[in-house]
C-alpha cells in the first residue's frame, strides 16, 4: 500500500524536524511544496467511540492548518477503499485526539 509519495514524507520529515527544534513556531517552506496523500485499501482510525466526560478531538488530511509556503503549494488526497475515522471508542473522563495526515503545520496543540 502506497500511502505517501516519497517527496511528501521528505516534506513531512522536514516540516517535523523544524517543529521540534522550534515547538510553537509555524513552519516556514521556502519554494514550492505538494502534499500528495493516497489512501488504497488501508484504513485511518483516530479513536474509538467517545462516552462521558469531554473529548477533544481533531483530524487532518492533506492540508495546510498553519504556517507560510512561500511557492507554488499543490495538495492531493486521495482515498480508494479505504476509511478515515477520528473517533472511537474512549470510556468517561477527558480525551484530547489529534491526528493529521499530509499537513503543514499543527493545531493539536501541547
Amino acid at each position: 500500500m502506497k500511502i505517501l509519495h516519497t517527496g511528501v514524507f521528505t516534506l513531512a520529515f522536514v516540516v517535523a524536524v523544524g517543529s521540534l527544534a522550534n515547538a510553537g513556531d509555524a513552519p516556514k517552506i521556502g519554494g514550492g511544496a505538494s502534499i500528495d496523500v493516497s489512501i488504497g485499501k488501508g484504513g485511518v482510525i483516530n479513536a474509538g467511540n467517545v462516552e462521558g466526560g469531554t473529548a477533544s478531538i481533531k483530524q487532518s488530511i492533506g492540508s495546510v492548518i498553519s504556517g507560510d509556503v512561500s511557492g507554488t503549494l499543490k495538495t492531493s488526497v486521495k482515498i480508494g477503499e479505504a476509511g478515515v475515522v477520528n473517533a472511537g471508542n474512549v470510556g468517561g473522563g477527558k480525551a484530547t485526539i489529534c491526528q493529521s495526515i499530509g499537513t503543514v503545520g499543527s493545531d493539536c496543540g501541547s
